[in-house]
């Protein structure tokens, strides 16, 4: 996507856009709160941590989705250990 000064549209990279507003929703799984959390927890996460996830036909689309980018999301996360409960190694 070329900026107007070289002749595009001055549209933003779509594909970026997304992956970043993906991983702001892995970032509301892990510490958000409110009802789309909690259904996303109860769905989703019974068995532990977002790094044991995996892909399944049972899935919505979105959550495949977000499944796709959790690699990005997880590179530039710290995890604090705590009380070893919800921790894998």
């Amino acid at each position: 996507m070329n900026p107007k000064e070289k002749g595009g549209l001055g549209n933003k990279d779509l594909r970026k856009m997304n992956i970043s507003l993906l991983c702001k929703w892995w970032q509301k799984v892990e510490n958000g709160s409110g009802i789309w959390h909690d259904i996303v927890q109860r769905k989703y996460m019974k068995s532990g941590g977002i790094s044991q996830l995996k892909k399944s036909n049972n899935n919505s689309p979105v959550w495949n989705d977000l499944l796709k980018v959790r690699h990005i999301y997880l590179r530039g996360r710290i995890m604090l250990v705590g009380n070893r409960e919800n921790t894998s190694f």
